[in-house]
């Protein structure tokens, strides 16, 4: 079984979601992650009760990295994000967004913007996300990619993808960004579809190729959960075991904190 596995939650909405994700943490603790993050939408003050209570969940042995998504609408609102974290000795993040840039930041100013504010809050940018296909606030794929390499000339340390259905996708962008870096890792995003009809409207936003053979399949199975949740694991079981054949490493899980589904995923890799 594939040892470097990394998880991603979200932070819930309510005591029994907290109840929920304390409980399913530990069980996925059993698998030794590399790190766990954790993340939000749309950051603001009002989030700040369930920031601290997530973060109660977690401890300092836990390897938590935060994400850090470019919705934040001021620098002071940021800082304060920051600031919590830095006060439970939290200095890692992921930066979800950074490539067109939303708020205070530039898009014009990629080098300037949320990479270097936050490193120069004495912070380690250690992960950013990277974009398999068009991403919708950009012009074209080239300036996706063009935006990839200066994450990794800001010294960012991985790329995590987006999720994705089509292993030719993720081969085919790790070709285009090896031939300027060869020394970055490339993490294999995985979302099992929890929901097809939500992840068809979500990667229609994100020019996110699905499988229809996938899709068709799923949907033959959607008055049968059971039947649905088998299908949805062991098609995602099939594409990790290829991405592991091809030589990769590490896989970064978007949990949805769908803990069981995930744990039988994780069970039944090579």
């Amino acid at each position: 079984m594939i040892k470097n596995i990394s998880f991603e939650f979200f932070s819930p909405k309510n005591k029994l979601g907290y109840k929920k994700l304390r409980i399913n943490k530990i069980k996925l603790l059993k698998f030794s992650p590399i790190f766990i993050s954790l993340t939000f939408k749309n950051y603001n003050k009002s989030q700040n009760y369930s920031l601290n209570n997530s973060l109660k969940i977690f401890r300092e042995g836990d390897n938590l990295i935060p994400h850090l998504i470019n919705f934040v609408k001021s620098k002071n609102l940021l800082l304060n994000l920051l600031k919590i974290y830095k006060f439970i000795n939290i200095k890692n993040f992921i930066i979800l967004r950074g490539d067109i840039s939303f708020g205070f930041f530039n898009k014009n100013n990629i080098n300037k913007n949320i990479f270097k504010f936050i490193k120069n809050k004495n912070n380690i940018i250690k992960f950013a996300s990277s974009y398999l296909n068009k991403h919708f606030n950009s012009n074209s794929f080239n300036e996706d990619i063009e935006y990839g390499m200066k994450k990794i000339l800001n010294n960012t340390k991985f790329l995590i993808t987006q999720y994705f259905y089509n292993i030719n996708n993720y081969l085919s962008y790790i070709d285009k960004i090896y031939k300027f870096n060869k020394e970055i890792e490339i993490i294999p995003g995985i979302m099992p579809i929890f929901n097809s009809k939500k992840i068809i409207n979500f990667s229609k936003e994100y020019n996110n190729e699905i499988y229809k053979n996938n899709l068709l399949n799923l949907n033959n199975y959607k008055n049968n959960k059971k039947s649905y949740n088998l299908f949805n694991i062991n098609n995602t079981i099939n594409l990790c075991n290829i991405l592991i054949n091809n030589g990769i490493k590490k896989l970064h899980f978007y949990t949805l904190n769908k803990f069981k589904i995930i744990n039988k995923i994780i069970k039944n890799l090579k």
